[in-house]
C-alpha cells in the first residue's frame, strides 16, 4: 500500500518540475499546469508558477510593442533627416565615429565624382555609399586632424564647434571641407569621451 503512494508522492513534484521547465523554455505559456492528483496542496505552487509565466508573457508583449514603436519613431526621424539633407544645396555626408557613411545627399555624390580617379567608369559610386568608409574619399590624417580640432573646441565649451580643411581634386580644383560633430548628449555606446556620436 505504501510503495505506490510513495511513488506518487515523489513523482508529482518531479512532474510539476518538468512542466515548469517546459513552461519556462517556451516563448508563450502553454496550457495550465494540471492539478496534482495525490498532492492537491501543490496546486497553489502550480498556480503561482502559471501566474508568473503569464506575467512574463505580458511583459514580453509590452516590451516588443515598445521596441517596435521606438523603431518606427527612429525610422520616421531618419526619413525626415534624409529628406532635409536631400534638399540642401551643399554636399552633406554623415558618418559614425568609425568613419562609416550613414547618410549622404545627391550633391555629395556629384562632388565626390570629381575626386574619383575613374569618374567616367563608376561615377564616384566606388567612393560614396552607405556603409563605405569616408577615408576612401578623404585621407584619414585630414579627417583625424579636423576631428581633433572639433574635440578641442568641445572641451573649451564652444557653442558650434567645427573644423575645416582644403583639398585639391584630380582636376586641380580646390575643395573646402567643413567638419562638425554629431553630438550624443546621452553618451551612447558609439559616443567618444567628448560626447561625439559621429560627424558631418
Amino acid at each position: 500500500f505504501l510503495a505506490p503512494w510513495l511513488r506518487r508522492l515523489t513523482s508529482e513534484p518531479a512532474r510539476l518540475l518538468e512542466q515548469t521547465k517546459m513552461l519556462l523554455t517556451h516563448s508563450e505559456s502553454q496550457a495550465p499546469i494540471p492539478t496534482p492528483q495525490t498532492l492537491p496542496h501543490l496546486q497553489g505552487l502550480a498556480d503561482a508558477i502559471q501566474l508568473l509565466a503569464g506575467q512574463r508573457d505580458s511583459l514580453r508583449h509590452t516590451m516588443a510593442n515598445q521596441i517596435a514603436d521606438a523603431a518606427r519613431g527612429v525610422q520616421r526621424e531618419k526619413n525626415r533627416l534624409a529628406a532635409l539633407v536631400a534638399e540642401l544645396s551643399q554636399s552633406v555626408v554623415v558618418c559614425n565615429m568609425d568613419g562609416r557613411i550613414m547618410l549622404y545627399n545627391h550633391r555629395a555624390r556629384l562632388q565626390v565624382k570629381a575626386l574619383s580617379p575613374t569618374p567616367a567608369l563608376a561615377g564616384g559610386s566606388e567612393l560614396m555609399g552607405i556603409g563605405r568608409s569616408i577615408y576612401s574619399v578623404f585621407e584619414r590624417p585630414w579627417v583625424e586632424h579636423a576631428l581633433d580640432g572639433v574635440r578641442r573646441r568641445l572641451a573649451r565649451g564652444a557653442a558650434n564647434p567645427s573644423s575645416q580643411f582644403v583639398i585639391s581634386t584630380h582636376s586641380g580644383q580646390l575643395l573646402r571641407v567643413q567638419l562638425a560633430p554629431v553630438q550624443d548628449p546621452e553618451g551612447g555606446s558609439d559616443a567618444d569621451a567628448h560626447g561625439m556620436g559621429g560627424f558631418v
